[in-house]
């Protein structure tokens, strides 16, 4: 198996002269999403173990958001918010599109939803009203499964939300069992991903075509089972970290191929001749896996809503436009897509979302975002390993200031961000007055977004007495 070898010719784009993209008035746009990457897991971010060529460049090329979040500490809820604009809470969408309930717990979840309704507006169906070509490969996962895990649905897809084409292929991923069997590759070599290679074939496509393109690129990458099937990269990781456990060997190998997939996505992007008229956005939609990364120096991960659950790395790119290789610790979520690209792409918000455009961060018009806060709300809970695990609980960000509350037991805990990135001091007890006037912002937030709360559960005590 060979890597993915680009075989256009800079005659091939420029044989009409100026290619059609550069001509446009709206910009492309390209959404780069991955699957449970931590905050700290890309060298940009600070990760000295961790090689990630690709996305370091992009993040020297545009601007890199040091207090940037997933709107969930979950997957299914953190997508169906990028795509929609709006908050869990107000979707109702707030953990993973399967069918479970737990209920021997003191407080009964939610009942979790399944599919992201039709009448809910899209950012495709946004970009296929402005005129844009559209398309989506990879993980939707805000539907049932169509058979297969993570296999796009018949009714509730992409294709029936917005998106023109694009594919639910497993790439190179071991979602695919082939892909599990070890590859003997050359150094430097990755296995052939046909996602990517889906993808970068409808870029192709998009030199010759008069209308701007929107495409939403979902890895599967960096999500379990993480078994890399590429020995050589093992051997560098293995020699690197003497000592680390296989698992965060084998995790480190899966995130410098991700961050090789993602770079062929971009070279392409230049070789079209597409680059310079093309917005492209980074991040992830939680936090790191706890089995497979630390998620240092924050705390906790993937299920909770300390940082280590919902802080994420992103950047953008927009060359021209975004000064290269800056930083901004303005606080921003994912569900301010929405109302960039709207603006971008010069359509009306949808009612009732959550976001704030960044157009006007980007374009220098305003040096910060006229917000308040940012909130959380995950209503469910999550079995406990021999990790951090989580209950019923909202969070809110103010300025540096975040707190927790956990509906259980009613109890609340507060950070000073700026001073405890870490969230290792409890600040609740010692400044009754912030953390009274956080829990009551967040019940207004939650309130407005009419949310959904687990109750307390009737089964519960006699389950209690009757347990051994």
């Amino acid at each position: 198996m060979k890597k993915i070898i680009f075989l256009f010719s800079v005659s091939a784009i420029t044989a009409f002269g100026c290619s059609t993209s550069e001509k446009q008035s709206r910009p492309n746009i390209l959404i780069l999403y991955a699957d449970d990457l931590g905050w700290s897991d890309i060298g940009c971010f600070g990760n000295n173990d961790h090689d990630t060529p690709s996305m370091n460049q992009l993040a020297s090329e545009g601007i890199k958001y040091t207090n940037a979040y997933a709107p969930a500490p979950i997957c299914s809820a953190s997508r169906a918010s990028i795509i929609t604009g709006k908050s869990p809470a107000r979707l109702h969408f707030e953990f993973v599109a399967t069918e479970a309930r737990i209920s021997d717990k003191p407080l009964l979840p939610p009942k979790r939803t399944l599919e992201l309704p039709l009448e809910e507006i899209t950012l495709g169906e946004i970009a296929e009203k402005a005129g844009y070509n559209t398309a989506y490969f990879g993980k939707w996962h805000i539907a049932k499964h169509n058979g297969k895990y993570l296999k796009w649905s018949n009714t509730h897809g992409p294709l029936q939300q917005g998106f023109a084409t694009g594919s639910d292929h497993y790439g190179s991923h071991p979602y695919d069992e082939r892909n599990r069997i070890p590859a003997q590759l050359k150094e430097g070599e990755f296995p052939i991903d046909t996602l990517v290679q889906k993808a970068i074939g409808f870029l192709k496509k998009q030199q010759q075509e008069q209308q701007p393109f929107f495409m939403f690129f979902s890895s599967y990458y960096v999500h379990t089972p993480v078994i890399p099937n590429n020995s050589w990269l093992i051997e560098k990781y293995r020699k690197r970290m003497p000592g680390a456990s296989e698992d965060r060997i084998k995790y480190a190998a899966f995130v410098e191929t991700m961050d090789y997939y993602y770079g062929q996505i971009l070279k392409a992007l230049k070789h079209y001749g597409l680059e310079k008229n093309t917005v492209v956005i980074f991040t992830s939609d939680n936090g790191g896996h706890p089995k497979y990364t630390d998620n240092a120096p924050l705390r906790g991960n993937k299920w909770n809503l300390y940082e280590g659950g919902i802080r994420e790395p992103f950047m953008v790119k927009w060359p021209g436009v975004i000064d290269k290789n800056t930083e901004s610790s303005e606080p921003v979520i994912q569900w301010d897509i929405m109302p960039t690209l709207c603006e971008l792409m010069e359509q009306p918000d949808p009612e009732n979302t959550d976001g704030k455009s960044l157009l006007p961060l980007w374009t220098g018009k305003i040096p910060a975002l006229k917000r308040k806060s940012l909130y959380w709300h995950f209503p469910y809970y999550h079995p406990p390993k021999s990790y951090e695990g989580t209950k019923p609980c909202s969070a809110i960000r103010q300025g540096d200031y975040k707190l927790i509350y956990f509906y259980e037991d009613k109890q609340t805990e507060l950070y000073d961000l700026a001073n405890d990135i870490g969230e290792s001091t409890d600040l609740s007890s010692e400044m009754p007055e912030i953390t009274e006037k956080l829990k009551a912002l967040l019940m207004k937030h939650l309130k407005k977004a009419n949310a959904r709360f687990a109750i307390p559960n009737p089964e519960f005590p006699e389950r209690k007495i009757q347990s051994p």
